[in-house]
């Protein structure tokens, strides 16, 4: 008897749930920080249009996870969660949504892209600019870098499906 092939469920549960570990480990100290931090103005915002591609790849490539990405962000919420460092856990978001996105090499550009939305980057930058951030300076970022990640991977099939008579 010959196995079934995995349904698509059984494909995404594991970075689905990845996905859902690390939002609930992340998401209460990122709204604090968003909400509190003087230099995370524009944040929200850039979070937002960081998604943007993210999702767009998501519904219309429906790649396949990827693990690599998955297992980083496991080790990165475990990390976090025992080193109590709010940082690793936003990390560890932002690797289990380009794992769940099915993103390879450009997962990379889009962990690095975070740096847009992660608290800790506004205290970075403002001992490079006195006074910290105007606040357009994140979404601009995260906007530019949503169209390397997007445009790349929107390019059309070259396997186009000819009916046979």
């Amino acid at each position: 008897m010959k196995p079934s092939p995995p349904s698509s469920f059984s494909a995404i549960a594991l970075p689905l749930a990845t996905s859902a570990l690390a939002a609930w480990q992340a998401v209460p100290s990122l709204i604090e920080g968003w909400r509190t931090d003087l230099y995370s103005r524009g944040a929200p915002l850039a979070f937002l249009i960081w998604l943007v591609p993210l999702a767009i790849v998501f519904f219309k490539q429906r790649a396949a996870p990827g693990l690599g990405w998955i297992g980083l962000s496991l080790f990165l919420c475990a990390a976090g969660s025992m080193g109590g460092v709010n940082l690793i856990l936003h990390l560890a978001l932002a690797t289990a949504l380009a794992g769940l996105s099915g993103l390879r090499l450009s997962g990379i550009v889009t962990t690095m892209a975070a740096a847009a939305w992660l608290p800790a980057s506004g205290w970075f930058l403002s001992h490079l600019k006195s006074g910290g951030l105007a606040g357009w300076e994140r979404p601009v970022f995260a906007a530019l870098v949503a169209l390397l990640i997007v445009v790349p991977q929107l390019k059309p099939s070259s396997s186009t499906s000819v009916p046979k008579s």
